[in-house]
């Protein structure tokens, strides 16, 4: 089918003029308005919605993918009115047009430029946030469709345990975010680093959709999907946050770790790979040396509920060794915690290479003799009834059969334990007697 000369000329006029007009108003709305006029109530909006003083020197109108306001040095003070919450070299504050044009300010989307925040967790455990985190009061919410933040820096300063107080700074922050909004599913990205005490910094990099409970409802409601890559993380530096969870002392190195997450903080699914490079475990009720692997590397599947950690895949590996089970650790929250482990060893190894890393104290202990001493301790041997010796050796053999077929066994002390528990307790050999195999 043709499509008419004339037609497609009106729609090249439509479309020039429509180019025109957007051109025009680009270029034009920026004299029409008054900065100034708009300032108190732009600063009024934001200090109620934050409940902090607000302020701001001079400011420009602009078009920035719609009608914007920016202003120099914004400065946001804690509810004290005396130290710093945010201060920015600029804020940028994007409009809808059409109420502009009525003189009514609804924000559309904020950007700060080199912001500096400051998060301060108190001694008696709260955040200088906390107030914000919650909903109601006399505040206004403010909605902002986008919120961008580039070369950030946070300020995070503790001062709850310890005899002195921990700080530390995020530094190039570069982060954005979408629909933030209570109920609403929107999307954020952050990258950020952490200066090293020596060495490369930390690295954090996260990617992911975001959905905030309703109003009311508690943040750990909020439900994550996304990925996260951590970098050349000190682990000394943050045991005071986790070291309570770990029974051995603080083991220093660095880790790296790459997941994926679904769900909420209390109730998730994971799969990831973590490496550590550096750390040295000193945990004698377990293991009998002090562990000081040049590195290793974990993958893992899983899923944690506020009952039970579950750890359905684990896949550890390090020079010359390689170990597959999983893990779980019910009741973690409590003072009772009940942990299960399974693990086997895919291939073949040397012993004496890695015999300081099996763990004997939570091994069965005769097994765990045998396994570190070569000692096979039986005490006694009483005459329990076995009368051919041939039948006797072929029910041994068929007992152990079983033990060794089975894949989780095979390569544990369990085939040695169950020796020395089949030999103690005595068994009928009867079934075995008449040349029977």
């Amino acid at each position: 089918m043709r499509v008419p000369s004339r037609l497609i000329k009106l729609s090249g006029i439509l479309l020039l003029a429509f180019a025109t007009l957007v051109t025009a108003t680009a270029l034009f709305i920026p004299y029409l308005f008054d900065v100034n006029a708009y300032r108190d109530e732009i600063a009024s909006l934001l200090q109620q919605s934050l409940n902090r003083q607000v302020s701001f020197s001079s400011g420009t109108f602009s078009w920035h993918f719609g009608p914007s306001f920016k202003f120099k040095t914004l400065n946001v003070k804690e509810p004290d009115g005396k130290a710093d919450f945010i201060k920015a070299r600029q804020i940028t504050l994007t409009v809808a047009l059409l109420p502009l044009l009525e003189k009514k300010v609804e924000f559309k989307s904020l950007i700060l430029d080199d912001a500096t925040i400051s998060l301060i967790r108190k001694a008696d455990g709260t955040l200088n946030i906390d107030d914000l985190l919650k909903q109601g009061g006399d505040s206004v919410t403010l909605d902002f469709n986008k919120i961008s933040i580039s070369k950030g820096e946070l300020l995070w300063s503790d001062l709850t345990g310890g005899k002195e107080p921990f700080s530390e700074t995020v530094r190039n922050i570069s982060f954005s975010a979408n629909r933030l909004g209570r109920d609403q599913k929107g999307h954020i990205k952050l990258s950020a680093d952490i200066k090293a005490a020596k060495g490369d910094p930390t690295r954090i990099s996260f990617s992911g959709a975001l959905q905030l409970p309703p109003n009311g409802v508690s943040l750990l409601e909020t439900a994550l999907d996304g990925d996260l890559s951590l970098s050349d993380v000190e682990i000394g530096k943050y045991w005071r946050y986790f070291g309570r969870f770990i029974p051995f002392a603080n083991s220093g190195g660095r880790i790296n770790l790459v997941t994926s997450f679904k769900g909420k903080p209390l109730d998730f699914s994971a799969k990831g790979k973590i490496s550590i490079n550096g750390a040295s475990v000193n945990w004698p009720k377990v293991f009998h040396a002090v562990l000081e692997p040049k590195a290793f590397q974990l993958e893992y599947s899983a899923a944690v509920t506020k009952e039970l950690i579950n750890l359905s895949t684990v896949d550890l590996s390090m020079k010359g060794f390689r170990i597959m089970g999983s893990f779980q650790i019910q009741d973690y929250l409590t003072k009772d915690p009940r942990i299960t482990a399974k693990a086997s060893t895919p291939g073949t190894f040397r012993y004496e290479d890695v015999r300081s890393y099996v763990p004997y104290g939570i091994i069965e202990k005769d097994t765990a003799d045998y396994v570190e001493n070569n000692a096979c301790k039986i005490t006694n041997c009483d005459q329990d009834g076995r009368t051919d010796i041939r039948a006797s050796t072929m029910g041994a053999v068929k007992l152990l059969k079983q033990v060794f077929q089975d894949e989780e066994l095979r390569y544990s002390g369990s085939v040695v334990q169950a020796v020395i528990a089949s030999h103690n307790a005595g068994y009928d050999d009867s079934p075995y007697r008449n040349g029977a195999t």
